[in-house]
């Protein structure tokens, strides 16, 4: 019966557990199920399933092996959870004592590489160096053998976030494109769970917010409470305004708890000009985030991003390379936040250039640009023009410096095109003269020896609409965001024209990115994911 319960239970029904738990346990194999159920729960029903602490599963260190096995099946469950809450030392606890419970258990025995899984879900999160994707792939085979489809899964999903590590973005896919897959076919909702969480990480490592918009929406519609902060730190770093309220972590609240609300915290202190507030939220992100290897390093690209007081050369050479404005690309964590769909996007930026006479120029997030209007200097706006063609060249030239640029390059930074003087000439001279009267008194262009230059008489912030998405991006952010639209109500949320948008409605439902469907006398469009679907979610349909 016990035995039973637990497999119905992981497969998301919870009433036979529920009703075993209710019993007294007669005998040691009896209790160390009953823990095992009470993990294993605890990550569907926490309110229903309470934890087991290591000290109820501690006495059963000397218990024979067949107990002993079943109490390491519930430090299985406690590992999983731990990881969930950014508990690291939660974790290596809960390592340290599964594995006093087997340490006589064969290599190749589901106990040991539950075992060996909780050692390289710790050195992740440790952040050490060290690929073990060997070691996992070994896991990954052996428990394939065995029939261990949760074991497959959750050494699926690791190998993806070890692949993330490497900077390997298409291993990180395929690995979490398979866990995925499998989750949903077993139906094991808690490893579902964790496997959609890490491919909507992988779909933003690939730089596609929207798909992974698309899966966390589902996410935060299904999971238990020990997921959901997880789910909210990966939606507010893929941009979505709606992930900004609603947390408020209590005393006892998580690691994953407190770096969520942190976060959220920075992002609308920066959006809210406060500077003070910017710190205090700075200080209790990184707080929350220092012993998580993934989650510090996210945080410092944020801050840095949004914050000009602080020094982008002692972060990643990717992200160092956007802030200078020596690219255009914006690094994995901070993509989602270059790319605004709320009600303000008409009129914000997604990024800003900040030059003074004598300064290397820096490049922030849009969303900081409350935090400038604060400092001495002249505030460049965002033009009526749709295309942003005078301010693109104003931080073209910003970002070049006192050494210029010629014709030729400025050209080709400003239109993506290259300069051809008999068709382009007359078009280039109209913008240049546009560019000096847009800088009014703050500097001038000036022009000589086949150069093009920007002398700056006082600090400027101008937007950079080339970190703006291509229309296709913003078309599909809001798809994902809003799940079903037609192109008239894409078109005002995303401030373009319906032509514009039906263009590339159209073009991305030839090319299967999204489905188009008739609905009366519209077509309502939906984002298309060849992997994901919705979770499997027992409990979803009896609340």
């Amino acid at each position: 019966m016990t035995e039973r319960a637990y497999a119905a239970l992981i497969r998301g029904t919870l009433d036979d557990a529920a009703l075993v738990l209710s019993r007294p346990a007669p005998t040691a194999l009896e209790h160390a199920w009953s823990l095992a159920l009470r993990a294993a729960g605890s990550l569907l029903d926490p309110e229903a399933f309470a934890p087991p602490s290591l000290d109820e599963i501690a006495p059963h260190r000397v218990a024979p092996f067949e107990v002993r096995a079943v109490a390491a099946l519930a430090c299985a469950h406690l590992a999983r959870r731990a990881v969930l809450g950014f508990a690291c030392e939660e974790l290596e606890r809960v390592v340290a004592l599964h594995g006093a419970l087997v340490p006589d258990a064969p290599e190749s025995s589901e106990p040991r590489l539950w075992l060996a899984l909780g050692h390289a879900w710790s050195a992740w999160m440790r952040g050490d160096p060290r690929d073990d994707d060997t070691s996992l792939a070994a896991i990954e085979r052996l428990a394939r053998e065995a029939g261990g489809a949760p074991l497959v899964i959750d050494a699926g999903t690791l190998r993806a976030l070890r692949a993330e590590s490497r900077g390997d973005v298409t291993s990180m896919l395929a690995h979490a494109r398979r866990a995925s897959r499998m989750a949903r076919t077993e139906a094991l909702p808690a490893h579902e769970h964790l496997a959609h969480l890490v491919l909507a990480r992988a779909r933003r490592s690939a730089r596609h917010p929207h798909l992974a918009l698309r899966i966390l929406g589902a996410l935060e519609r299904f999971v238990a409470e020990p997921c959901r902060p997880w789910v909210r730190w990966e939606r507010l770093l893929a941009g979505d305004p709606e992930a900004l309220e609603g947390m408020r972590p209590g005393p006892d609240a998580t690691r994953a708890e407190r770096g969520a609300a942190a976060l959220a915290a920075v992002l609308r202190a920066a959006t809210a000009g406060e500077e003070a507030a910017l710190d205090r939220a700075a200080h209790a992100l990184f707080d929350a985030a220092a012993p998580i290897a993934f989650a510090a390093r996210e945080a410092r690209q944020v801050m840095v991003a949004l914050d000009a007081r602080l020094d982008p050369r002692a972060e990643d050479p990717e992200l160092a390379a956007w802030c200078s404005g020596e690219t255009l690309t914006a690094p994995p964590s901070i993509h989602g936040l270059c790319m605004r769909i709320d009600a303000e996007s008409r009129d914000a930026s997604e990024a800003i250039v900040l030059a003074a006479p004598g300064a290397s120029p820096r490049r922030v997030l849009g969303a900081a640009g409350p935090l400038i209007a604060h400092h001495a200097r002249v505030h460049l706006r965002k033009t009526l023009r749709r295309r942003g063609r005078v301010e693109t060249l104003v931080a073209v030239l910003a970002c070049a410096g006192p050494e210029g640029l010629t014709d030729a390059e400025c050209f080709l930074r400003t239109y993506e095109m290259p300069y051809d003087a008999v068709v382009h000439r007359g078009v280039f001279e109209v913008l240049v003269t546009r560019a000096r009267l847009y800088l009014e008194s703050a500097g001038e262009i000036v022009r000589g020896q086949g150069l093009i230059t920007l002398r700056l008489r006082a600090p400027i912030a101008v937007p950079d609409p080339r970190c703006a998405a291509p229309i296709h991006d913003r078309v599909l952010r809001v798809l994902a965001h809003d799940g079903r639209v037609t192109a008239s109500d894409a078109a005002k949320r995303v401030g373009l024209s319906l032509r514009a948008v039906q263009q590339a409605l159209r073009s991305l439902a030839e090319d299967g990115v999204c489905v188009g469907e008739k609905e009366g006398r519209q077509i309502v469009y939906a984002v298309e994911d060849t992997t994901f679907s919705e979770p499997t979610y027992l409990l979803a349909r009896r609340s």
